[in-house]
């Protein structure tokens, strides 16, 4: 009986010896290609590049301006000079030094030397009245005009400097009989890379 024992024994080790090898190939043997299969390895790169910073140098200011009681009026700042345009009865009135204070709205961008991008603007925005209350006044015709790409009023280009300026005009609309006072709009301007 101990014989058979051990003989069982012994059939069980020769197997677990045998079956060795084949288990330790199917952990760590490479894999063998299958016919018709084909292997590759690519790579996967990236650049990043500087992030777009834009910093407001001045505002957009529409200046002094009158209207008659009976009749509205408008005024336009061109963004690449900063000249103004008045319609209607709008008029400018400049103070006694002569300074009439319309200019366009500046802000320095940077970013990767090189780059192009992209400016994005409301199509209007709401002046109100500073502390007091009263009536809306619309801001329209928002528009952009780059110093290193004139010309383009919806984008711009970064010189080798990384840097450029970008300058917003726009038309104020004053209805007739707009209360007398100041009047302030915040414009929110997006650039991107594009």
């Amino acid at each position: 009986m101990k014989q058979a024992i051990s003989r069982q024994q012994g059939a069980r080790r020769g197997w677990l010896w045998s079956a060795l090898p084949a288990l330790a190939c199917v952990i760590s043997c490479p894999a063998q290609a299958q016919p018709g299969v084909s292997q590759a390895q690519g790579t996967a790169t990236a650049q990043i590049i500087a992030p777009l910073a834009v910093t407001a140098e001045s505002d957009l200011s529409f200046g002094v301006v009158a209207v008659s009681a009976t009749q509205g009026g408008s005024i336009t700042i061109e963004p690449a000079t900063g000249a103004a345009t008045y319609s209607g009865a709008a008029r400018q009135t400049c103070g006694a030094n002569g300074q009439c204070a319309q200019s366009a709205a500046i802000f320095s961008v940077r970013g990767e030397a090189g780059r192009h991008y992209r400016v994005s603007l409301p199509a209007t925005v709401s002046a109100r009245p500073v502390g007091m209350p009263g009536a809306q006044l619309e801001v329209g015709g928002l528009t952009s005009a780059s110093r290193n790409r004139p010309g383009d009023t919806a984008s711009g280009a970064l010189d080798d400097r990384g840097e450029d300026e970008i300058r917003i005009g726009g038309t104020l609309e004053i209805p007739a009989g707009t209360e007398p006072g100041i009047y302030a709009a915040e414009v929110p301007i997006v650039v991107f890379y594009g």
